[in-house]
């Protein structure tokens, strides 16, 4: 084959595509987060002068108690209907763009969104980011899925670049949202998957910069001030740092491993009855142990409380967060889990500044404890070092950042302790497979003519969850590209054989 039939293969099949389905993926998930964010404000502010209200006039709480306990039975009957709806965000689209878990409709995309602004304004300790995600994973599946036949493959490509252009537009961070995609969505770099986010991510930042100014909400996700950059003399610090935070994401995530198991023996209506309940009981003591955490964050840098203050917040915010999102109720960890990381970083600060660390670096202490946990509890590390420059202010710093997130990605892992979101996606894989034989077989497939296979690489392909390409016998001239009657010999470990073979006849078929 000719190097120019190569690329004019490879710009049909493959890059014009990959643009389209990114560009629309983009503006349209730019313009819902966007709403979905000045929604998601909205439901935070009237959450936050509902709590004042019952706070000044206390016979309205038992009728506000009530109101929660019946919440929580129909939350628990809709889950049970509708379990799809059930849940953070960010899991929930992993598992469908790596393809371990179904893809939702639109319509339970849209009722997932509706149910988490639900939970900010009951004040439920979780954030936007999930959702937003989520919404651009499901938007992106449905530009897929509405268009023609033959372009029905490229469904989970729309998808990743729905969920970067999510996650950019929610936290402001485009360069993160890029980086999302390859290591935490797929966990692997391919030119499509960076090609579709990079388009996505762009067109969603500018239907987000055009619309963010007519609904009065902002972009970024927090403005910090620059800080002054540390010496290598200083260097002890993100060192001193990334080992505390390190060791806490070891305890976090085996707290939620035992916190899980103490809560799957409950029934979940109760779970999230007594989820609801906690959080009005505490949000009357406090706002900071409740909501979103990103009023925390930023109330840390202008005053910190006292020490036993920080302690009760860490322990309320931590046991809250984690058990509504293991009772299902629906938003994303991601801001939560950052809230958790500042009050971590700040305990340390009181410390280090008591043992006669300076006060000017308070907030850089902070910084790097929110991206330390990000790194350890996330197990993000690449993700955590772009979005502190970007999000947090720290191109000064970084490599102070670098120092933090590398030891705090290290001892977790080390110990072979699974990030939050992998816990949440494989106990989401462990209910849809429950009772289910797992199959493994080799097949053969031929590669067709006008097949979405055609003109693409092994690794640019999302192959069906479970199926491994053990080799490629050429039908033609030797080329990296899959071309026309190339043979593919594929090992299949499936729970639904006959949808997998389904999935990869799509691939490999003429359409």
């Amino acid at each position: 084959m000719k190097k120019q039939q190569i690329v004019k293969i490879h710009l049909k099949s493959s890059v014009l595509p990959a643009l389209f389905f990114g560009a629309f993926s983009g503006v349209i998930t730019g313009a819902v987060v966007t709403v979905y964010k000045w929604l998601a404000a909205r439901a935070t502010a009237s959450s936050a002068v509902l709590f004042t209200f019952l706070r000044h006039h206390m016979w309205a709480i038992p009728l506000a108690l009530l109101l929660l306990v019946a919440a929580g039975i129909g939350l628990g009957a809709l889950y049970h209907r509708q379990p799809q709806l059930r849940g953070g965000g960010i899991p929930t689209a992993v598992g469908a763009m790596r393809g371990t878990l179904p893809a939702n409709s639109l319509r339970s995309t849209l009722a997932s969104a509706a149910l988490s602004l639900f939970a900010f304004f009951c004040g439920v300790p979780l954030g936007t980011e999930g959702p937003s995600v989520l919404l651009g994973t499901g938007l992106g599946g449905v530009a897929a899925r509405k268009a023609p036949k033959k372009w029905h493959a490229w469904e989970r490509f729309s998808m990743t670049g729905g969920a970067s252009a999510g996650f950019s537009t929610a936290t402001g961070a485009p360069l993160s949202g890029i980086l999302f995609a390859v290591e935490e969505a797929h966990r692997r770099i391919s030119p499509l998957i960076v090609l579709t986010a990079v388009v996505s991510v762009l067109f969603s930042e500018v239907t987000s910069a055009l619309l963010a100014p007519l609904l009065g909400c902002e972009t970024a996700l927090f403005s910090f001030a620059t800080f002054a950059p540390l010496s290598l003399r200083e260097i002890w610090l993100p060192l001193t740092i990334g080992v505390c935070t390190g060791v806490f994401a070891v305890l976090f995530l085996r707290g939620y491993a035992l916190l899980a198991r103490q809560l799957r023996r409950l029934p979940p209506t109760a779970v999230l009855c007594g989820v609801l309940l906690l959080t009005l009981c505490v949000g009357l003591c406090s706002d900071s142990f409740i909501s979103t955490g990103h009023g925390l964050i930023e109330q840390l840098f202008e005053h910190t409380p006292a020490l036993w203050m920080l302690v009760a917040i860490l322990i309320v915010r931590a046991v809250l967060s984690l058990s509504a999102n293991l009772s299902g109720i629906t938003g994303g960890i991601f801001l939560p889990l950052m809230a958790v990381g500042a009050v971590v970083a700040a305990l340390l600060g009181r410390v280090l500044c008591m043992l006669g660390t300076s006060a000017a670096f308070f907030p850089l202490i902070l910084c790097l404890g929110i991206c330390g946990c990000i790194a350890g509890m996330m197990k993000m590390p690449l993700t955590a070092i772009l979005f502190a420059v970007e999000a947090l202010g720290m191109s000064q710093n970084l490599l102070a950042v670098i120092v933090v997130c590398a030891v705090a990605y290290i001892i977790p892992e080390a110990l072979k302790e699974d990030s939050v979101m992998e816990r949440v996606l494989h106990r989401h894989q462990e209910h849809r497979t429950h009772g289910k034989e797992r199959v493994v077989c080799e097949r053969e497939f031929v590669i067709e003519d006008n097949a979405f296979a055609v003109g693409k690489e092994v690794r640019d392909i999302f192959w069906p969850h479970g199926v491994f390409v053990l080799s490629v016998q050429k039908g033609s001239e030797p080329s990296p590209l899959l071309s026309p009657g190339d043979v593919l010999l594929v090992q299949i470990q499936s729970f639904d054989i006959d949808h997998t073979v389904a999935a990869l006849q799509a691939i490999t078929a003429s359409v």
